[in-house]
């Protein structure tokens, strides 16, 4: 049963994604990832010491309250506020490596992308690289590049943090209340399927639009392109190309709205539960 079950499947879709996406990017540049690897794990790693400076300034509190000793809670509150500012930098500082690595990494990948379709295209036929079929292909996979090289480098980017914040804050958990991860993991799961269904349904978006965004640059092309304005004079048919293209575009941007506004609405009912017992707990 849990062999052919989409979790299952989906699992292993991500690993491996996730390995195939790591030996291209190891190929770019292996510093580069590790680099990026550390600071996401050190950065999921200080959850846990986070978690204590937390626990200490509220000792601290609690203790000057009930003993009188102001001047010890004072002292203690200082230092502990003083390291959490000192980790809070540290994260702050990781963060800026894993953004400023992951463009690196993210537009390397895409330009890589770029020149593969481009050999792709060349080699073919002249008529089969020219067919409708395989122009709308081409495009799909254009249009599709930055968002799809962001969601592979997303992975290589937080995969590291996620199983990192995972262990570190389940330490105390499990030492203190383990019973409570049972709770968080349900709650968790419509999330995670809101997002699964999410993706689907940009893609089934871009799978739709990919042969208008071929007209759609066609019709930017005669609007612009040198060669066309005298047509464009003599004919007079700027205006309705230009029509046609914003009206193919706000078709888009509309589409994409709804899409954004149904899955934000989702996303706020389904955080609804979760809120409220963090809030209880």
């Amino acid at each position: 049963m849990f062999r052919n079950s989409k979790t299952v499947n989906n699992l292993k879709e991500f690993f491996v994604t996730y390995i195939s996406t790591v030996k291209i990017v190891w190929t770019i540049d292996k510093k580069i990832f590790l680099k990026i690897t550390l600071a996401n794990a050190f950065n999921g790693a200080l959850v846990y010491p986070s978690l204590l400076v937390s626990k200490a300034l509220i000792d601290s509190v609690i203790n000057a309250l009930t003993t009188h000793d102001v001047s010890g809670g004072i002292r203690t509150m200082i230092i502990a506020a003083s390291v959490g500012l000192i980790i809070d930098r540290i994260q702050q500082i990781l963060s800026e490596i894993d953004g400023v690595y992951s463009d690196f990494i993210s537009s390397s990948l895409s330009e890589r992308i770029q020149v593969t379709i481009s050999r792709k295209i060349n080699l073919l036929p002249v008529s089969i690289a020219e067919s409708p079929e395989t122009r709308n292909l081409q495009q799909k996979v254009t249009d599709n590049t930055g968002r799809s090289v962001w969601s592979l480098i997303v992975p290589i980017s937080t995969f590291p943090e996620i199983i990192f914040t995972i262990i570190a804050t389940a330490v105390p958990i499990l030492f203190f209340q383990p019973l409570i991860l049972i709770p968080c993991i349900i709650l968790a799961l419509p999330n995670i399927m809101i997002g699964v269904n999410a993706s689907k349904e940009w893609h089934a978006l871009s799978t739709e639009f990919s042969p208008k965004w071929r007209v759609w640059s066609a019709l930017e092309d005669f609007a612009i392109k040198g060669r066309y304005l005298y047509e464009n004079k003599i004919l007079g048919h700027v205006e309705i190309l230009l029509n046609r293209r914003i009206k193919m575009a706000n078709e888009n941007y509309n589409r994409r709205r709804a899409i954004s506004t149904k899955y934000a609405k989702k996303r706020q009912v389904s955080q609804l539960p979760m809120s409220l017992f963090q809030t209880g707990t």
